[in-house]
């Protein structure tokens, strides 16, 4: 069972290249392990149910990586690939994801409360039943994406892309849509109480 110090051999090109297996990952006797894999690959490693609580995977290849209900609160994804990775009930509360990669992504369930994700590409990906409370999503693309049933209390959308999005049965109290691009997008259902919407292109209500 790989574990994070094995990790951090895979980084430092101790070990073997290739997909990494880390399921069942655990840092519990390491809290002052140095947690920073900056531009590691780990395409389709499967990382369910780690703890990487406040690591840094700046700029990582985690394409396709199975992350269910992975610990990545006040991780570090700054523009990290995350292109179809499976990320379902994960915890990614104040977690860095400037202009990260999701495309695809499913994050069905997840929890990014007060995450940012400004500038992200999040074209195709599926957000049933997840929490963005207060997430801030500044300039992000979310074309075609799936955010039903979302908990958006208080996001910041602000010039995000949201055509042909789907929005409906969402919770969208006071967010913020300021310059959002919303042609064709669906809010039926939504709980829009104290949006901000001026200067958008309105979707479907």
């Amino acid at each position: 069972m790989a574990n994070l110090e094995h990790l951090a051999k895979v980084y430092q090109g101790r070990v073997g290249n290739g997909d990494v297996g880390t399921h069942g990952l655990d840092r519990s006797d390491r809290e002052d392990f140095n947690l920073s894999f900056v531009g590691l690959n780990l395409v389709g490693a499967d990382l369910r149910d780690a703890d990487l609580r406040g690591v840094n995977l700046m700029a990582a290849d985690l394409r396709r990586a199975k992350l269910m209900g992975a610990n990545l609160t006040g991780a570090t994804l700054i523009a990290a690939n995350l292109h179809q990775a499976d990320l379902r009930g994960a915890l990614l509360n104040r977690a860095r994801l400037n202009r990260v990669n999701l495309t695809e992504a499913d994050l069905r369930n997840a929890t990014l409360c007060e995450a940012l994700l400004d500038a992200a590409s999040l074209n195709g990906s599926t957000w049933i039943g997840a929490s963005l409370y207060c997430a801030s999503l500044i300039g992000a693309s979310c074309v075609a994406a799936h955010l039903t049933q979302v908990n958006a209390i208080e996001a910041n959308f602000s010039r995000c892309n949201l055509q042909g999005t789907d929005l409906r049965w969402s919770d969208l109290r006071q967010a913020n849509f300021f310059e959002a691009q919303l042609q064709g997008t669906r809010f039926q259902g939504a709980n829009l109480h104290r949006a901000n919407l001026p200067g958008t292109i309105q979707g479907e209500a």
